[in-house]
């Protein structure tokens, strides 16, 4: 509590990279987030940078504790933007700004998992991400019946039969999830890398459209 007090005494008006990555999450959050409705955050991460991201930016992920129910687990990820210019340390990169995401995951009967949950886009709440989530994975390992529409622009082979289809698809975890004008769409895979979106109408939900394509590099 005494290191904590010192460093954020000494903070100024905008933190910089490393003055929040010496601070329990707790206490880090408190500091980036002040002013926001957020609550308390229990963890803080560093990403992996996937792709090209903008020159001098490093990300921290803050994560608030996760709420479970007999539906699924909900988390709120804050993701915090430091900037810093040419020659200038990584850790003196200063805070600019914080954006708020909801992640969804299923459960089992155990606790909520520690692994990869499932982001939300536009156009789609926790409940319903969670049951389409539950949908999904009905047609990637139990064989809920579904006729297929598939494109695809590499050479994997996943339109290949229904047979390929959901081999393919029970190979890969969804990330993400939107919702619009009724359509569910799924993206599959990791970011960055090939990406298999699979997609289906609310009001026709048998009849899924799968696209396998490689990202643009930014």
């Amino acid at each position: 509590m005494f290191i904590t007090a010192i460093i954020l005494a000494g903070t100024q008006q905008v933190p910089s990279l490393a003055q929040v990555q010496q601070l329990p999450p707790l206490a880090a959050g408190n500091l980036v987030l002040q002013g926001k409705d957020h609550r308390p955050i229990e963890s803080v991460i560093e990403p992996e940078v996937v792709g090209i991201d903008v020159p001098g930016r490093v990300k921290l992920d803050m994560y608030e504790g996760t709420i479970a129910d007999d539906a699924g687990c909900v988390r709120m990820r804050w993701t915090a933007s430091f900037f810093h210019g040419p020659g200038i340390a990584k850790s003196a990169a200063k805070f600019s700004d914080a954006y708020r995401s909801t992640e969804v995951a299923l459960r089992g009967s155990g606790p909520c998992p520690g692994g990869r949950y499932v982001h939300l886009n536009w156009g789609v709440e926790p409940l319903q991400a969670l049951i389409a989530l539950r949908y999904l994975d009905d047609i990637r390992f139990r064989k809920a019946k579904a006729r297929f529409s598939c494109s695809e622009s590499t050479s994997t082979g996943i339109c290949r039969n229904s047979r390929t289809i959901r081999r393919e698809l029970a190979k890969e975890s969804p990330w993400a999830v939107m919702s619009k004008a009724g359509v569910r769409t799924f993206w599959l895979g990791s970011i960055g890398q090939t990406v298999t979106m699979v997609s289906y109408h609310a009001s026709s939900p048998k009849r899924i459209t799968i696209k396998r394509e490689i990202p643009a590099p930014f």
